[in-house]
């Protein structure tokens, strides 16, 4: 007798529309079996992407279009929307100003177009302004005015010279000059930092330096491996509780403190692994204080990758900063189900599902 073997598909889109313009936005799609089991590698699926106006219910799309798309070995696959086959609609011609819109994705597992399902439903919340600018750029230019009449001359204005004498002093224009210099100040500080970018320091490399008022220096280290890797033994996940938002308070959790965002992860009732908690536990050059970095620590890093890797090259052989696929967890929160990644090869920001396992780097500062 036959087994009938049926597959279940979780679509994890992880694109936005937030931070790009509607035309031509990345996504990134992460089949699992059965939603919550191991990543599907190697496959060919269909998913329909279709752009509703002013309701998520709506049940006409405005424009909606086709893509054919295989994943990877890890179970990952990248699609652009406005890029797929037109099934209705003109994506260049959406007038994103007027109303508010929502993206629906549909995904087919037999890859042939013909068994869609709806996978997920999310507003569009912004659009560049660099979309107004190419609608507005289209419109006729009017007539050129006539010239106008040319104004009287203004009266000669006193030099500062003659303010100088009228107001009671004498002596030449040399002596003014010298009148305006002040005493000498007393030198400065050099301006100079102990420490420098790409130093292997603290237990890894520094990425990042500040000074306080005072003069006291600061500095951000990342260390020298990554702490999980893409693959479905040990990829990790941003945190067992993919469901529920850590900010209570339905907030942004911090985009700059990482620290604060790592315990406020572990701390959530119901917690027991994480991105946040891995890079808690570690302990690297000896040293325990190591947290999960916020987005614009994540940013930082990502920045000045060059200067690290060089360092990384030396110390560590298999710590260099290069994925060329797969993104790396931040401590953002973006959502109840999403958080903040970043790229492995060039470091496009984009909210990924919590459960989506991706690499993992631990920093910490001084």
């Amino acid at each position: 007798m036959k087994k009938i073997v049926y597959l279940l598909f979780m679509i994890v889109i992880t694109g936005s529309l937030n931070a790009q313009s509607p035309l031509k936005s990345g996504f990134q799609i992460v089949v699992r079996h059965g939603g919550i089991g191991g990543l599907v590698g190697n496959n060919a699926v269909s998913v329909r992407i279709s752009i509703l106006k002013d309701s998520a219910t709506a049940t006409e799309a405005v424009y909606s279009e086709e893509h054919k798309v295989t994943t990877n070995s890890n179970g990952l696959a990248s699609l652009t929307v406005g890029n797929g086959s037109v099934i209705k609609g003109n994506f260049s011609v959406i007038h994103w100003g007027q109303g508010g819109y929502f993206i629906k994705t549909e995904t087919d597992q037999t890859g042939t177009g013909t068994a869609y399902i709806t996978t997920e439903i999310r507003p569009v919340t912004s659009v560049p302004y660099a979309l107004y600018a190419e609608k507005s750029g289209s419109s006729t230019p009017g007539p050129k005015g006539n010239k106008g009449q040319k104004g009287q001359n203004g009266q000669n204005g006193q030099s500062a010279y003659d303010l100088w004498i009228n107001q009671g002093y004498a002596g030449t224009k040399g002596n003014y000059i010298s009148s305006l210099k002040g005493p000498q100040g007393p030198p400065g500080s050099s301006g100079g930092y102990t420490h420098y970018i790409g130093e292997a320091y603290g237990g890894g490399v520094i990425f990042y330096l500040w000074k306080e008022n005072n003069g006291t220096e600061h500095g951000l280290i990342c260390s020298l491996e990554d702490l999980s890797y893409t693959n479905v033994d040990s990829g990790q996940i941003w945190s067992n509780i993919n469901n529920a938002a850590v900010d209570l308070s339905n907030e942004m959790m911090s985009s700059w403190d990482g620290n604060q965002n790592t315990e406020d992860i572990v701390n959530q009732p119901g917690h027991a692994t994480s991105a946040a908690k891995l890079c808690q536990d570690y302990i690297g050059g000896g040293l325990t204080d190591w947290y999960l970095p916020s987005i614009d620590e994540l940013k930082i890093l990502w920045q000045n990758r060059f200067n690290v890797n060089k360092a990384l090259e030396i110390y560590s052989a298999f710590g260099l900063l290069d994925r060329t696929s797969g993104f790396y967890w931040s401590s953002t929160e973006f959502g109840a189900g999403t958080a903040y990644s970043i790229g492995g090869w060039y470091g496009e920001i984009m909210p990924s599902d919590k459960s989506a396992p991706l690499f993992v780097r631990a920093v910490r500062s001084f």
